[in-house]
Order: structure tokens, then C-alpha cells, then sequence
């Protein structure tokens, strides 16, 4: 009797990574339109649309997810996929299910409490969701093509890689906001907010814009935390034994290390400084392992890296809170980038685990290596910028300005950056068409093209609005938000931008250099 393909889908592996995508289209949609329901002072239209609007994002993600699973089990991944994207958005319902202080000094007594109907809300909105996930997966499934297969459990996971890098970069533009508003420093405490379990932070105390902004930030941070966490656990049930051990004991050494380090400073066992170098040698460690498992193509050792990375992140985060250190904020910030462009590059190695191999071209071939060479320069060129960036962003005169030599730097420097980034992705060309890593370079240096295109003019925007606009003072602490300068959106919004397009740009220049090393590879097992 012939095996023929299972055309039902792996229902769990495609319900996490769906399910986690619709969480992160559902979160953006929540983080861009919230600001209508604060300007409205939270009535109970401008919630409604908000609702709706997140309920008719779940709608056609689902039925992506219906129709990417085939004809075969569709409404089972829609409903399995809202049943996850339901749970995850508890950590943003539960701003409403929360008594509503008016003031963060009733936070005191206020926090936590839970409303007499808060169970019935969750259920109702969780039954909502496997609901509205079971109408998209069947309505996408409706219109998937009749042959086409179920993906495998591995083509799932290398969806969910992808998911997992683009959710960090709605984490990188929220945290450049919360910059470019000045309002790090306006939750005081570094765990919790006011006291309250970050899920349970009264929506009624978000009108205050710069807490929304910061508490959001730590809100996206937890999203992108389970994302990677449980995309590790994907990839170590998918690992073979001895793969699978190395990978999870590695990974928790940095997890217990990186906690110990910050733990030894909060016992003052080690001075702050002591204690946060550490930390940050902990995670250039974590770092030098994730790419190294990336190299080596070890799934497991690369998804357990990536989760290390984004929980020593995370303490970074804490520590500049508690500490309120503007260098511990530029080391974050730039630190947030290549996180970033280490998880793209984690993506890419579950994309090419999962792709079948073929013939390699003479032009991709010969080029793979001088093209890997000039895209580590403009990587390391890129970093160096992001660095400049964050000094000048972070670090301010005694006045509290900003010091013009980081800004100039910055915007010199980058001239420099332009033609390293300009060469190496005009090398790109020479690869071939006819393989899928000649394809995969010229595609990335397609990216860079454009993101510097786009990150060069922001750049000279950013410069002319910070220099022309009222230079801010100190960042203020959260007892000083009622008398705190206003926030400039105008420059907030440019500068976040051009944050965020260096993390994309840092991230193309490094799947170029990625690919580029991928057919070096092949081209020498194959003896090209």
C-alpha cells in the first residue's frame, strides 16, 4: 500500500505559529489606534472600534492561516490559532477588567483587584476569539486551492521563525518612542507598573500619554518574550537528543546567569556597575552562541539563544529603570537592534533547514565569498553608526541637551556608512538567478537598497527637526508627568522612524551576509 501525504495539517505547530502571528497583527493594530479611545477620553464607541477593529484583524489572519493549511482541517487552525491569539491578548485585556483608579496614588490600594465580572470576561473574550478564528480558518479554507497539501510541522516552524523576528520590530518602534518622548522614566517601578502585574495596569490610567508609551513597551516586551520562548520549545521537540540537551543546558546557563548578575546587584553584593557589566557580558556571550549555532545550522541552539538574548533584554530594561542610567538606555537601545538582526538571521536558518537544496550557479558561486565580505563591513560599519545614534539620542550636556558631537558624529558618519552599505548591495547583482541562495541574495540586497534609500533621507529629517525644535531637559521621573514639558509628535514620530529603519537596515545587511555564507558553504562541499 502507498503512503500517501497526510493532507490534514499538524493542528498544534500550526495553531502556535498562527496564532502567535495573529497576536502580533492584533497588538499593532491595538498599539496604532489606541491613541483615538485616549484622545476620546475612553468612551465606550471609541473602545468599541477598537475592539471591532482587533476582532476583524483576528478575522483575516485566521483566514490567512485557513487557506496557507489547505482545503483540510482549516477551521480546526482558525479556532486553534484565536484559541492562543485570545490567551495572549489577555495581557492587554486585563487593563480592563482591573478596578479604574483615577490617579496613580490610589494605585496603592487599587492595584490588582480584579472586577466582580473579570471571569466571565475573559471566557466570553476568549470563546470570542476560537470563534471568529474558526469563521476565517473555514473561510480561508474555502478558497485554498483543492490540491494543495497540508504544510509539515517543519514549514510551520519556519513561519513561526518569521513571526518571531517581526514582532520584535513593533518592540524596537514602540522602545524608539518611548525615547523620542522622553518617557523611559515614567513608570518608576522596574518590574511591575505602579505596583500592578504589568497585565493588570488599569486602562484608565493610559490617558497619561507617556505612561501608555512606556507601558506598552513593556507589554510588546512580554508578547516578544512568550513568541521566542515558546518558538525554542517548538524547536527542541523537533531536535534529536543530544542536540536538544546541549541546546536547553546552554541556554539556561545564560538565563541563570544573566538573572544572577542583576540579582547580585539588587542583594548589593556587587556595585550597579559591577553587576550591569556582567549582565552585558552575559549577553555578548549569549550572542557569540547564538551565531554560533546559527553557523552550524542547530535550530535548537539558535531559537534557545534567541530567548536568552530577548530575556537579558528584558533585564536591561529593568536595570535602566531602577538605576534610571542613560548609558544603560543607549547600551538597550543598540543592543535591541542586534537582537533584532540576530533574529532575522534565525529565521532564515529555519527557512533554509526546511528548503530542499539545488544545483548552486557559477555566478553565485563566485561571488558568494567577496559578497560575504564587503556585507560583514557594512555590518560592522552599520553597528558602529547605531552605536553614535544611541550616544546621541541618550546622552545629554550637563543642561540636559544633547551633546551636538554625538549628533554630528552620528550624521557624518553616515556618509560613510552609505557607501559601504551602497557596495555591498550592489555586489548582490552578480549572484545568479538560477538557485535559491543567488535568488535570496539579490532579493536582500534588493532590501538594503531600499531601506537606505529611505533611512538616509530620515536621517537629514531627524537632524533638522532636532536641532530646529525647544531642546528637552532632564527625561522626566513619573512625579514629574503632571508639569513635564509637552511631547513634540512631530519630532517623536520622524526620529522613531529613522530608529527603526536602522534596525532594518542593520537586519538586511546581515540575511546578506547570511545567504552570501550559505552558498560559500555549498559551494564548497560541491567543490565549486
Amino acid at each position: 500500500m502507498t503512503n500517501l501525504p497526510d493532507p490534514r495539517p499538524p493542528v498544534l505547530t500550526g495553531s502556535l505559529a498562527g496564532g502567535f502571528a495573529a497576536s502580533v497583527a492584533m497588538w499593532t493594530a491595538w498599539l496604532t489606534t489606541h491613541s483615538v479611545s485616549l484622545s476620546t477620553q475612553g468612551t465606550t464607541g471609541s473602545y468599541a472600534m477598537l475592539g471591532a477593529l482587533c476582532m476583524a484583524t483576528l478575522l483575516v489572519m485566521t483566514a490567512v492561516i485557513g487557506r496557507l493549511g489547505g482545503p483540510k482541517g482549516g477551521v480546526r487552525l482558525g479556532a486553534g490559532s484565536g484559541l492562543i491569539a485570545g490567551l495572549l491578548a489577555m495581557l492587554l485585556l486585563g487593563s480592563k477588567i482591573v478596578e479604574q483608579p483615577e490617579t496613580t496614588e490610589q494605585m496603592t490600594d487599587a492595584a490588582n483587584r480584579l472586577q466582580p465580572n473579570a471571569a466571565f470576561v475573559v471566557l466570553g473574550f476568549v470563546a470570542l476569539c476560537m470563534l471568529i478564528g474558526a469563521v476565517g480558518g473555514f473561510i480561508g479554507s474555502a478558497v485554498s486551492p483543492r490540491d494543495r497539501m497540508a504544510p509539515t510541522a517543519d514549514r510551520w516552524l519556519t513561519w513561526f521563525g518569521a513571526v518571531a523576528a517581526l514582532a520584535m520590530l513593533p518592540l524596537i518602534g514602540i522602545g524608539g518612542a518611548v525615547t523620542s518622548t522622553e518617557s523611559g522614566m515614567a513608570v518608576p517601578d522596574g518590574v511591575t507598573s505602579y505596583g500592578a502585574f504589568s497585565a493588570l495596569f488599569p486602562i484608565s490610567l493610559m490617558s497619561e500619554p507617556r505612561i501608555f508609551m512606556e507601558h506598552s513597551h513593556r507589554l510588546f516586551g512580554s508578547l516578544v518574550g512568550l513568541t521566542t520562548l515558546t518558538l525554542w520549545i517548538v524547536a527542541l521537540v523537533r531536535t534529536p537528543g543530544r542536540d536538544r540537551l546541549t541546546a536547553l543546558g546552554i541556554t539556561w546557563v545564560f538565563l541563570i546567569l544573566a538573572a544572577g548578575a542583576m540579582g547580585a546587584g539588587h542583594a548589593e553584593a556587587l556595585p550597579a556597575s559591577g553587576s550591569i557589566a556582567l549582565m552585558a557580558a552575559v549577553g555578548i556571550g549569549a550572542l557569540g552562541y547564538t551565531h554560533a549555532m546559527i553557523a552550524r545550522n542547530k535550530t535548537a541552539g539558535a531559537t534557545g539563544g534567541l530567548f536568552a538574548l530577548i530575556f537579558i533584554q528584558g533585564l536591561y530594561g529593568i536595570v535602566r529603570v531602577d538605576e534610571n542610567l542613560a548609558w544603560v538606555a543607549a547600551f538597550h537601545g543598540v543592543f535591541a537592534q542586534i537582537v533584532f538582526a540576530t533574529g532575522a538571521m534565525v529565521a532564515a536558518v529555519l527557512f533554509d533547514r526546511a528548503a530542499a537544496d539545488g544545483p548552486l550557479d557559477d555566478a553565485t558561486a563566485g561571488s558568494a565569498r567577496s559578497i560575504r565580505k564587503m556585507a560583514l563591513i557594512a555590518l560592522v560599519l552599520t553597528t558602529v553608526q547605531i552605536i553614535f545614534g544611541a550616544l546621541a539620542r541618550h546622552i545629554t550636556t550637563g543642561e540636559g541637551e544633547p551633546s551636538s558631537h554625538s549628533i554630528y558624529t552620528h550624521a557624518g558618519f553616515s556618509f560613510v556608512v552609505v557607501v559601504a552599505a551602497v557596495i555591498a548591495a550592489s555586489a548582490c547583482g552578480r549572484a545568479g538567478k538560477g538557485d535559491r541562495h543567488g535568488r535570496a541574495i539579490r532579493t536582500t540586497g534588493r532590501a538594503v537598497f531600499a531601506v537606505l534609500f529611505v533611512q538616509f533621507l530620515l536621517g537629514w529629517m531627524a537632524l533638522w527637526v532636532v536641532m530646529t525644535g525647544d531642546q528637552p531637559t532632564e527625561i522626566p521621573v513619573s512625579s514629574e508627568l503632571a508639569t513635564a514639558h509637552a511631547i513634540r509628535p512631530g519630532e517623536a514620530l520622524v526620529t522613531t522612524l529613522h530608529q527603526t529603519g536602522g534596525a532594518l537596515l542593520l537586519a538586511s545587511i546581515a540575511l546578506v551576509m547570511f545567504w552570501a555564507r550559505r552558498a560559500g558553504r555549498v559551494a564548497r562541499v560541491t567543490g565549486r
